[in-house]
């Protein structure tokens, strides 16, 4: 036996819904849909103020002057993580020096790697106000201003977005469809922040979210940050007179981040001088 999850009536065996309720569910569902997306192109095209959310909000810290636009609930956050392990390791021979005392020699931790993975951070609501996005979950919350937000990606289930920080992994908010996107994409333009770029699009299901971290996370296979790293990375700005760190990048093939430290290390050491508005650093000596 079950029953209708619309209308609460018996529905049949094995049978969770009435066809008639689902089509009645998803008339409404696009017609509240295309409502709100043309109230929000009407307020990007007339100049007109954001719409305003009716419903219940939950207990968020907004600022002054800031009003919810929209949320979504049961939706699903998940977060890329960057974990480091050793590989091709060897612990060494082990020689006894006197009774309950050995040493061993010659070992070391192999080769550093660095991978991505993709975890699911609890369930909740998100929140999509004038200034900022919000989650509110059962484990963890976050607030992220439209200002630091550098990209959007779009899915056909959720929406992602990449902080404007050059270590910044992908944030996935799962939210069954993409509306998500549509709507923040608006939002953000409407809300004045210069620097909103142009969407990435892309059409992967929550389970191509989850099981395939590298879509947006390539592997990294980072050396040590030593002395001879560095030295490297010194004799690769032989004959030039600008860096910028999407080129070392490429001559050394490590990460962003590493790359960062790197010509910070040589901006303390006086061989490159402060990245410039474009990003490029002069190379005062080498």
């Amino acid at each position: 036996m079950s029953t209708c999850r619309f209308c609460g009536k018996w529905a049949g065996f094995f049978r969770d819904q009435h066809d008639e309720c689902a089509a009645k569910h998803s008339s409404a569902k696009h017609s509240t849909r295309v409502k709100l997306l043309t109230s929000l192109d009407d307020a990007i095209e007339k100049n007109l103020g954001l719409p305003a959310w009716t419903g219940h909000i939950p207990p968020i810290n907004l600022i002054d002057g800031e009003k919810v636009v929209w949320i979504f609930r049961d939706v699903e956050y998940l977060a890329d993580k960057r974990k480091r392990s050793y590989v091709g390791g060897y612990g060494g021979p082990s020689v006894r020096v006197f009774r309950g005392v050995w040493m061993r020699s010659g070992a070391f931790r192999g080769e550093p790697i660095t991978h991505v993975d993709r975890l699911s951070q609890g369930s909740g609501s998100l929140i999509l106000t004038s200034a900022n996005i919000y989650f509110y979950g059962d484990t963890t919350s976050l607030r992220v201003p439209y200002k630091k937000i550098a990209s959007f990606l779009s899915f056909s289930n959720g929406v992602g977005i990449v902080r404007d920080s050059q270590s910044a992994l992908p944030v996935i908010f799962v939210t069954g469809d993409d509306l998500a996107f549509q709507v923040l994409t608006r939002i953000a333009k409407i809300a004045g922040n210069p620097q909103t770029p142009a969407p990435r699009a892309a059409t992967w299901d929550s389970d191509e979210v989850k099981s395939d971290p590298d879509r947006y996370a390539a592997e990294i296979n980072d050396p040590e940050l030593d002395d001879s790293l560095y030295a490297n990375a010194v004799a690769a700005l032989a004959g030039k007179q600008q860096v910028s760190l999407s080129g070392l990048r490429r001559a050394l093939r490590i990460s962003y981040t590493l790359t960062s430290q790197l010509l910070e290390m040589m901006e303390t050491e006086g061989v490159v001088g402060p990245p410039g508005k474009d990003g490029v650093r002069q190379i005062l000596r080498a």
